[in-house]
């Protein structure tokens, strides 16, 4: 059967590259691997798992720089809040201690004008005047323990 065979000489026909050209650099490198050759079709799949890993990476870059910018925000807001609470809350004291110190003063002077009355008026009048006088001083002692409150108050701040 294959007696009638003929074999042909090819090996001229065959082109021969030079040791030079058959050397792989760095672009022809490249370009088999770009075209499919070196790696064969399943290199483009892993081509596009990367594509899409970098784009992956990339927006969750641009989500994760978002987000850090908003809590800074956040903070920066918080603590502006926490300082006007402080200031407001100091006015407020300092509001308090001088108007309780207005009041302190009046209770004195009505005393003094009281002990006045004192020495000038009858036994009956006397009577009410000492049940007045007791009554300031009850609100003179809750004045100055306001005032202590306070004066605490404001040291805590």
């Amino acid at each position: 059967a294959g007696n009638n065979w003929e074999t042909i000489d090819l090996s001229g026909a065959v082109n021969q590259l030079s040791p030079d050209e058959m050397k792989m650099d760095v672009v022809k490198l490249v370009t088999e691997i770009h075209t499919g050759r070196f790696f064969g079709s399943y290199f483009y799949m892993l081509v596009d798992l990367a594509t899409l890993g970098l784009i992956f990476l990339t927006i969750s870059g641009i989500l994760i720089a978002y987000y850090r910018a908003k809590i800074k925000n956040r903070k920066a807001i918080m603590g502006d809040l926490a300082t006007d609470r402080a200031i407001e809350l100091t006015e407020a004291t300092d509001e308090l201690s001088t108007e309780s110190q207005e009041i302190h003063d009046m209770i004195e002077h009505i005393t003094e004008h009281i002990e006045k009355c004192q020495l000038v008026y009858m036994d009956q009048e006397k009577k009410e005047i000492t049940e007045i006088s007791r009554h300031l001083n009850t609100l003179d002692k809750k004045m100055h323990r306001l005032m202590e409150n306070l004066g605490e108050l404001e040291k805590t701040d």
